[in-house]
Formats: C-alpha cells, structure tokens, sequence
C-alpha cells in the first residue's frame, strides 16, 4: 500500500508505472491515470488529491474525446460554407430570421432596418424594426429531422476580418445542406419577387445594399417609340437565340447604352426601370470612387446576367479626350481611359450584361468611350409639352375621380402652357406637382408664378457662381 505523510499529499510510493504497456504506446498518460483512479477508489488519496486526480482524470479523458470529436468531424461529416459578400448568404440569414432561429445563438449583431418578421401595422411598431443575427456564434438546430449545425466565424482577409457562416450535417454527402440552402434560396427569391435588387461594391467586392418594388417602365418619361424600342433591343439581347447567335461568331455577348442630358431627367430612373421590367439585379457604381484594378476585379465579379449602372462617368479623368490631362488625373485614386475601356471590354468583363452608363455632359467623354458598337446612346431632355402632359397624368389620374376625363384633358393642357418648354427638368416640375397633388385646379393656376420665380432664381443664382463653374456648364 502507498505510503503517506502529513505535508505531502500524493503516495510517496506504490503508484505503478504502466509506462511501458502497450496501452501506453496508443494513449499515452493511459497508465498513470489507471494508477490514480485505482488510488481513488481504493480511498488512499486525501481531498486534496482526489481532487487533483480527478482534474487529471478528465484531461486525460477529454483530451482524447476531442480527439475523437475531430475524427469524426473530419470522416463522418460534411460542410459547407457561406462568406458575407455572397448573395448566398443573404438567403440563409432571411431564413433564420423568418424562423427565428437566431435567438438560440448566444452571441448575436443587432441591425436597424434588416429583413426578419413583418411587425404590427403600426408607424412607431415598423418605424428603424431592430433585427438580431448570429455573430461569432454557433447553435444547433434541426432541417427535416436532420440536425444542422451553425457556425458563424470572422475569417482574416487581405485588409480586413469578414465574416464567414459555415453548416455542417452528419454524413459523407452535403446533400442535405444542399437541400436546405436550395430552400433558402427559394424562399429568398419569393420574398424579392417583384423587385430590383440593387448591389455596390465594398472595397472590391459588391455587396447587395438592399432591394426596392420594381419601377414600372411607365413611370419613366421618354418617348413612347424610344422607350419600346428600347425594351424590345434589351429583350431581343437576352433572348436565348441572341446568345448562341454571338457565341456562333465569337463576338462578345454584351450590350451597352449611354444615357445623356440635363440633371433629373430620368437617366437612373430608366435604369432602374430596365432592371424591374426583365427581372435583372442591377449593380451601381461610381467609377469615381475606384481605381482601374478595384474597377476590373469588381468587373470580373459581375453574374452573366444583370444591369451595370454607371453614373456620371464623365465625373472622372477616364472621360476626357485623349492627350488632354484630366483636372484631377494626378489623383492617386482614379480610373484612366484605358483602364475603363479594358473593364468593358477586356476578357475579365463579364458576357450577357447590359452595361448602362450616364452623363450630364456627353461633350466631356472620349468618342473611344462612345463609339458605335460599344454604346448606344438616348438622349434625356427638358420636359416638353408632351412630357408636361405625361407628369399631369401621372400625378392627378389616380387621386382625382371625381373629374371628368375631358376636365382632366383640359387641365393638362392648361399646365402644360403655363410651363415653358424645355426649361425645367420632369424631376422639377413633379416635385411642384407633388406639392398640390389633391388639388389639380391649384396646380394649374400657380404653374406659371411658381415657373416665372424659378426661373428668376436660376438666373440670380448663375451670377453668383465662379466663371470656371459657368464655362464647365453647372
């Protein structure tokens, strides 16, 4: 029996040394936690050291039930996983959300405004909705009596931490992670029916921002011949047929358009209408805020199907002539002609999109920008007779039925010759109609006061500008 004294816990001799057993080859440390659990049972051992042993029980234990945990991980279980600049990702957290499944995380992000529960019809109930997701968390929980495990980890990037979402199942096979993303995305795609999904980009990657009712082509206010010869142009180039008939010849599958005239027209508006009519996710960027590499990686990055939306792209030094030095070329920051020109048509840009670009000054842009071939263009005026008409419809023809329809008729007209033509923007003169939208008679009678000091004030506040601002027409 081992041997004690009163200073030192632990037997001064007796512990057997099981060393060299061939327990000991495949467990290590299997043999002297024999000999402590041996002690303790016996009762030999003080309080002290029982529990001391009993701490060196469970680390020998644990240690080897990790071991275990891993191999099994590693062999009896599949994974897949989801990083935050995908769209994918998106669709699993709609989901959690919807079922509220993020309560079972520990660790959770509260976010203003995100996708979760409709709240009660109530202004303040709906007003900034607060919504929580997982954050640097794991939980478990059951898919069609298969039990999931999620984990949402921060993975290091080349400047930055993002987070990556990983599920795991039992099994050798994915597919029932498969089968519940493929859910996911059904219901993702169901919750988006009927509207434009818009993405920016974050540093070089796009990053869906959010997603608004699909703009009916109606609302936009061009003429009707230029605008159905525009939806039926898009709609011919994504037909199937159109497909195979460029890959037949080698001729890159890419369209574009350039969209130019006065502030407020409706450029953006008309793009965003594209996107709603054919069901296409649009990707917004400001080529002003990226160089050629960021420019070409986010190209690269684009579906094959979808709307690029480049706005004010003469508001760069990638607009100006060849040989001319652009008034902010020496930025370190910026996208040169070559480099623009090498997104749109270089092998890394992506077939089957429809390329949108806009500008206030088509006189500022290099004609290689804007040959024939890379870019159709349609031109945005000032609002002429016809488009006073249109916004007078457009404002009053569901909120007055009271009304006549040959009143109606009578009091558009009147609108339109209180307006001068081509002076204001449609943007302008609908946020004049908004003013007075229960009240047409009221529109048509304070139109040309309101026309007269507008103008009045244009004029004032373009001698007030610097004659650099004047010559550069802003």
């Amino acid at each position: 029996m081992a041997q004690f004294n009163g200073t030192n816990p632990f037997p001064t001799h007796g512990v057997p040394s099981n060393s060299g057993t061939l327990l000991d080859e495949f467990f290590p440390g299997f043999g002297q936690a024999s000999a402590f659990i041996g002690q303790f049972v016996a009762g030999n051992l003080s309080g002290y050291a029982q529990l001391l042993c009993l701490c060196s029980v469970l680390s020998f234990v644990g240690r080897y039930i990790n071991i275990l945990v891993r191999w099994i991980r590693e062999n009896f279980t599949s994974t897949i996983h989801l990083q935050r600049s995908s769209e994918s990702y998106d669709m699993l957290l709609g989901w959690i959300s919807l079922n509220d499944l993020g309560s079972l995380a520990r660790s959770s992000v509260a976010r203003v405004g995100a996708e979760g529960k409709t709240p009660p019809d109530h202004f303040i109930a709906k007003k900034k909705p607060l919504h929580f997701s997982p954050w640097k968390a794991s939980f478990l929980f059951w898919y069609n009596s298969n039990l999931l495990l999620f984990r949402s980890t921060l993975k290091e990037t080349a400047f930055r931490q993002e987070e990556e979402i990983s599920l795991t199942c039992l099994g050798r096979t994915s597919k029932v992670i498969q089968a519940f993303l493929a859910e996911c995305r059904l219901e993702y795609l169901q919750r988006i029916e009927n509207k434009t999904t818009i993405f920016e980009h974050s540093a070089e990657r796009w990053r869906r921002t959010t997603a608004i009712n699909a703009r009916p082509m109606s609302t936009v206010l061009i003429s009707d011949h230029e605008k159905q010869s525009l939806i039926s142009d898009v709609d011919k180039f994504l037909a199937e047929e159109t497909q195979k008939w460029y890959s037949a010849r080698a001729i890159p599958y890419r369209r574009g358009y350039l969209l130019y005239g006065p502030p407020g027209t409706g450029k953006s508006s008309l793009s965003l209408s594209i996107a709603g009519h054919f069901g296409l996710d649009i990707y917004v960027l400001s080529i002003s805020s990226v160089d050629d590499e960021t420019l070409k990686t986010l190209f690269a990055q684009l579906p094959q199907h979808c709307v690029v939306l480049l706005e004010d792209v003469d508001a760069t030094g990638a607009s100006n002539c060849r040989g001319v030095k652009a008034h902010n070329a020496a930025t370190p920051k910026a996208v040169t002609l070559s480099g623009l020109l090498n997104a749109l048509d270089g092998v890394a840009s992506q077939v089957g999109r429809v390329l949108i670009m806009t500008t206030n000054h088509i006189e500022k842009l290099d004609e290689a920008l804007i040959r024939p071939g890379r870019v159709d263009k349609v031109r945005f005026q000032l609002a002429d007779h016809d488009v006073l008409l249109q916004l007078f419809h457009f404002v009053f023809a569901s909120t007055v039925k009271h009304q006549s329809s040959d009143t109606m008729e009578r009091l558009a007209d009147d609108f339109a010759k209180n307006i001068p033509t081509l002076s204001f923007s449609p943007a302008d003169v609908l946020s004049f109609l908004l003013e007075h939208r229960d009240s047409p008679s009221s529109a048509v009678i304070k139109a040309r006061s309101w026309a007269t000091r507008a103008l009045e004030e244009r004029v004032s506040d373009s001698a007030c500008l610097p004659e650099d601002t004047k010559s550069n027409g802003h």
